[in-house]
């Protein structure tokens, strides 16, 4: 058994999976060997309730969401993170391109478009009724679903919604 409670997402970075779990931590593993790398949560760093979602930068890093309302940013080699508690509610996806550009989305019915190179949240996109439950993203288009049904395609350098394909 990897972890004691559930696992509710992960992320492959070439030999490496990262999972996350119900118990607040993530744990990194070496695909390779099957053995534990390290743990991404001590009393000093990390999510306070489940995580919920999670990704690797290009370079390594893990940025992680959670119920907690948080973005973790850990660090490629060390237990430490950089906490990001811009979104006010539960972190349901989080993506990251190969030019650090990322995206959250949450349910506060927002989403949140990042630069991971300074680690500065760069846009809100607004609009949203209900939680933000998935989205996708091919370089500026970005498209969110929502919970009530709700589809918004959304142009990231504008931070506009350029297309609402309301529920039936």
């Amino acid at each position: 058994m990897i972890q004691h409670d559930p696992i509710l997402c992960l992320s492959v970075h070439e030999s490496d999976v990262v999972t996350g779990s119900a118990d607040h931590s993530l744990i990194v593993f070496d695909l390779v060997t099957g053995r534990r790398k390290r743990t991404l949560f001590n009393k000093q760093y990390g999510h306070t309730d489940w995580v919920t979602c999670v990704t690797h930068l290009p370079d390594g890093r893990v940025l992680s969401g959670g119920a907690d309302s948080a973005l973790c940013l850990w660090d490629a080699s060390a237990v430490r993170c950089v906490t990001l508690k811009e979104h006010r509610a539960s972190i349901s996806r989080v993506q990251v391109d190969d030019r650090f550009v990322g995206i959250s989305s949450s349910y506060d019915c927002s989403l949140m478009v990042w630069t991971f190179d300074r680690v500065v949240q760069v846009d809100t996109l607004s609009g949203h009724r209900k939680p933000v439950t998935t989205f996708d993203w091919h370089q500026s288009l970005v498209v969110s679903g929502s919970r009530d049904g709700e589809v918004r395609s959304w142009d990231i350098n504008s931070a506009s919604c350029v297309q609402k394909l309301p529920a039936l």
